[in-house]
């Protein structure tokens, strides 16, 4: 009779229980609750920002008046003067210059005038240049002398006669201006000279 009894309740626990298919299901399903439960997520990184450019303004440099033959302008020096004898010049536009004074001794007072040589380079064609001598009574001024034929290889300029009391044992500068013609305000370069005073 107990043989019997557990004989019964084995089938029906069999009956009862799960089957296999059941079981898988149910399995699968489990699997599937537990990924949306707990999804992954893919790390996405973020792009660094680009730098920007800034734009820089373009200098123009500000056309100066021209100047008129043997007119005074104010002038600041085109630098430091250098310390003992000046040595020669040098640009593209003049490979090498030199310079002097020339001494008048036919009046009183004794008169001296700057001279400047320049060995012609790559000029244009109707260039015009204005030349600046430093004022020796005010170096914030200088003597203008225009020069327009250009046709020899080396071009002498001679500054205005000064008197030989107004200069101090110094160097003092000149300044080439180069325009491509005569009416244009705007400078192709500058060339600069230096030249010692020692008569004194």
């Amino acid at each position: 009779m107990n043989v019997l009894y557990v004989i019964l309740i084995t089938i029906l626990l069999a009956g009862c229980g799960p089957s296999a298919e059941k079981m898988t299901a149910t399995a699968v399903m489990a699997q599937a609750q537990t990924q949306t439960a707990a999804p992954t997520f893919t790390p996405t990184s973020t792009p660094a920002p680009s730098p920007t450019a800034t734009l820089l303004p373009t200098i123009t440099p500000t056309p100066r008046p021209r100047a008129k033959d043997g007119e005074i302008v104010s002038h600041l020096a085109p630098g430091e003067a250098p310390i003992g004898m000046p040595e020669a010049g040098h640009s593209i536009f003049f490979p090498e210059s030199s310079s002097g004074f020339l001494i008048e001794f036919g009046g009183s007072p004794v008169k001296v005038q700057y001279a400047l040589f320049l060995e012609k380079g790559d000029l244009p064609g109707g260039a015009v240049l204005e030349i600046h001598f430093e004022n020796p009574t005010d170096p914030s001024t200088a003597f203008t002398t225009v020069v327009t034929d250009l046709s020899d290889d080396t071009i002498t300029v001679l500054g205005k006669l000064v008197p030989l009391s107004d200069f101090k044992c110094q160097n003092y500068w000149m300044d080439v201006h180069i325009y491509s013609d005569g009416t244009s305000t705007q400078e192709l370069g500058t060339h600069v000279q230096w030249v010692n005073f020692a008569f004194c």
